[in-house]
């Protein structure tokens, strides 16, 4: 229901400290789509930079579940941290299929449509993201945006060290 816009999609999730625990499932699900958006973007075969690659992907996800904790606490929403971190592992889920339908599409369609799905499937999964974010903390829009932007800092970053390291 989230992926769809729907707020009341956070009536599905508890807010436990469990439930959040199990969540994090949503990492082990995302890490083959991952795999399959780098081979599609032409990654190499090299087993070095992929074990690099899985690496920074747990840090970037594990990196930005901990700096929310923190930021939420900061706002004033450390309750309702547990739910926005269910919400927002297994929104991520949709994040990534998105990507890799996009991806395929956009591939199979070719010439400047490539451009118009990728900015579109982006945009829907920064929406997203601010969405869960925003419903799932309870927090105002620009405060979501200010979670959205951690996210996005810290991935590239950790991108940016990836790419040292496989270069």
């Amino acid at each position: 229901m989230l992926a769809r816009g729907r707020a009341h999609g956070m009536y599905f999730f508890e807010g436990d400290t469990l439930e959040a625990a199990r969540s994090f499932w949503a990492m082990a699900l995302c890490l083959p789509l991952f795999f399959l958006l780098g081979r599609l973007a032409g990654a190499g075969d090299d087993w070095n930079d992929w074990a690099v690659e899985s690496l920074g992907f747990v840090i970037a996800w594990v990196g930005f579940a901990l700096a929310a904790e923190a930021m939420a606490g900061m706002a004033g929403k450390g309750a309702n941290y547990q739910r926005f971190i269910a919400a927002w592992n297994w929104t991520n889920l949709f994040q990534y299929i998105a990507l890799v339908v996009g991806t395929l599409l956009g591939t199979a369609i070719g010439g400047d449509a490539v451009q118009v799905i990728s900015l579109a499937v982006v945009a829907y999964a920064l929406w997203l993201e601010w969405f869960t974010t925003k419903n799932g903390l309870g927090v105002a829009a620009v405060p979501a945006v200010m979670f959205v932007l951690l996210d996005l800092s810290i991935g590239l970053f950790v991108q940016a060290m990836v790419v040292r390291f496989t270069a």
